[in-house]
């Protein structure tokens, strides 16, 4: 595993900031712009994804958040708060249940639920099907990249990480739509796809071993990760705080950032001395 690239604003108290799979440190700006003038501020771009370098492993879960505890050593960090988004939410919960001493706080948008993405039972399983087959994993993930870059995906995306009235001259819509149809960004989202499983939250997670002070959030229009998900998972984690946020979507701390940030600074302000 190669050095994450990173963006560092701020001093204070440590905040680390993980995106979503497709997604880069930038989603966080709105954030960032704010709490630096309290915490040092450090967003990293996962491995495959933003100014990192591409993953040397299959990136599974267990994978990423080696990437993120290498990072941490690199930091000299022994405490800190991680705020993560999907899959990032997903490797902040894993690295939390592995460390929970160092981790003070965990601020979570719309955790990945793994295998779940796919609402039916069918789709489950031909996935599964899909990834036990290395010749049909090759020829479907070709046909997937050639599509990825496909006018009706162009059309599709990045307004369906957005809510219900998404703002296509933002500066975030714009870098989303710039970004998806690099090679970089089509190969990573395709490679997280295939290992999607392994960020299934029931196969890591145990209700018992979470200790730590959790804030989830989740849109209520989100269109990646529906919100019936984010109650069940609010159910199985049960967090001292479970925030939905009205219109939003998978990028609800960008289009809803003035009542996250408060609701942030509040559950900051509680538990981080």
């Amino acid at each position: 595993m190669s050095s994450l690239h990173f963006l560092q604003k701020g001093t204070g108290p440590v905040l680390i900031f993980i995106h979503n799979g497709g997604g880069f440190h930038q989603i966080w700006e709105k954030q960032i712009d704010q709490l630096s003038t309290r915490y040092t501020c450090l967003a990293i771009d996962l491995e495959g994804f933003g100014k990192s370098p591409d993953p040397l492993e299959e990136p599974t879960l267990e994978y990423h958040e080696k990437c993120l505890s290498k990072f941490i050593e690199e930091q000299n960090l022994n405490s800190y708060v991680l705020i993560g988004n999907c899959i990032g939410s997903s490797i902040a919960l894993l690295h939390t249940l592995k460390n929970p001493d160092k981790v003070k706080s965990l601020i979570l948008f719309n955790i990945c639920p793994g295998i779940r993405i796919y609402e039916t039972p069918l789709a489950r399983f031909l996935h599964k099907k899909l990834i036990l087959s290395d010749l049909l994993k090759d020829l479907i993930g070709g046909f997937i990249v050639k599509a990825m870059g496909g006018r009706r995906e162009r059309k599709r995306l990045p307004a369906l990480l957005f809510g219900k009235d998404p703002d296509e001259n933002s500066d975030l819509f714009k870098k989303f739509k710039e970004v998806y149809q690099t090679d970089k960004q089509k190969k990573s989202r395709l490679l997280l796809l295939q290992n999607i499983e392994s960020f299934t939250t029931e196969n890591y997670f145990k209700a018992k071993l979470l200790k730590t002070p959790t804030l989830l959030f989740w849109g209520d229009h989100n269109k990646i990760v529906d919100l019936k998900e984010g109650v069940r998972l609010k159910n199985l984690l049960k967090p001292e705080s479970f925030c939905v946020l009205e219109n939003a979507g998978h990028m609800a701390m960008y289009e809803n950032a003035d009542e996250v940030n408060e609701k942030i600074e509040n559950f900051l302000a509680k538990h981080i001395s």
